[in-house]
């Protein structure tokens, strides 16, 4: 939630556990194997003097009455994180209170160790993505998306902008290896257009159901799934 709780539930179970971390949760993210749930804190003031941190906290899904590990982080909140499965590497973008920049940071888990950040020209990002080998770090942001490599996260190696049409929410399809966009377009990982959506306007969230389906949801509350052809480049 936007307010300092946040419930960790199993499914099919309706005992939620109140987790109790130190501050207002932006975003949250679950390790691979289930075993740790990172929570994102943070949250962006209207003014130059109200406090505000980014932080990552790290508990324990077996044991979550405390955090085992604490990050204070640059910026003001931790906008998205992603794990990766290939290593114990946490991904954070956070944004600074300006609400123009922002940043990466790399991060070892169970410990919370910083090992590389990297400056970036936004804030507020709608998605953290990698691509299937883990070798890039995708950044979606409502003014485009921009690929960097994962573990030289300063290193840009394509941008595109969307400038006309700000994207509210991406989704990726792995065995495809297209990137779904909120505005319509379909890309592949080099940024290049393979087809179009037909419009849902305002969506605001994107899902990859399999192979074949995508759903999106609109602000206003209308949900579509679009059915996409087998040729490869014809959704």
């Amino acid at each position: 939630t936007t307010t300092a709780s946040t419930g960790l539930w199993q499914l099919g179970d309706s005992r939620v556990v109140p987790l109790e971390p130190d501050g207002s949760v932006h975003c949250v993210a679950f390790s691979p194997n289930g075993g740790y749930l990172a929570v994102g804190l943070g949250w962006y003031p209207l003014d130059s003097l109200s406090p505000a941190r980014a932080e990552v906290q790290l508990f324990s899904v077996a044991d979550p009455s405390l955090p085992m590990a604490k990050r204070a982080l640059p910026g003001v909140a931790v906008d998205r994180m992603l794990f990766c499965v290939s290593e114990d590497l946490l991904v954070a973008v956070t944004g600074a209170r300006t609400q123009n920049r922002g940043f990466v940071v790399l991060l070892e888990y169970p410990t919370l160790g910083i090992l590389e950040v990297a400056e970036t020209n936004a804030a507020m990002y709608r998605a953290l993505l990698t691509d299937p080998w883990e070798s890039l770090l995708l950044l979606c942001s409502s003014g485009g998306i921009e690929a960097r490599t994962l573990r030289r996260p300063w290193q840009v190696e394509w941008d595109r902008c969307f400038p006309d049409d700000p994207l509210l929410a991406v989704a990726f399809c792995e065995e495809r290896e297209w990137i779904y966009l909120s505005n319509g377009n379909v890309v592949d990982l080099a940024m290049k257009d393979v087809g179009h959506l037909s419009p849902l306007p305002e969506c605001s969230g994107l899902v990859v159901l399999d192979e074949h389906r995508v759903a999106g949801i609109s602000s206003t509350g209308t949900l579509r799934v679009w059915k996409l052809e087998t040729e490869p480049g014809r959704p």
